[in-house]
């Protein structure tokens, strides 16, 4: 069961993709200026392709809920709703 993990409560934008409790793959963005909403989808769409993934692997995605930056939670909780929607899967 694949799940895709979304971290932007800090200025470091994170995604991670685990696989029965086994983390898989991992990737972490920071810049001077958090930029969340400009580095949280190719980060995601990276990962995938460094391990072989299609969105419609992912059996649920998680997403850090804070405390931490307002912007970056906004960014983070709104990417993992709307793919969870799209892709008909669990938040």
């Amino acid at each position: 069961m694949l799940i895709l993990g979304i971290d932007t409560a800090t200025p470091q934008v994170g995604v991670a993709i685990g696989n029965d409790g086994e983390l898989v793959g991992t990737v972490r963005l920071r810049s001077e200026r958090p930029r969340h909403a400009e580095q949280l989808a190719p980060a995601i769409e990276h990962l995938c392709r460094e391990l072989g993934v299609t969105l419609d692997h992912l059996a649920a995605i998680a997403v850090d809920i804070g405390p931490g930056l307002f912007t970056g939670l906004r960014v983070g909780v709104t990417t993992a709703k709307v793919m969870a929607q799209a892709l008909r899967i669990p938040v």
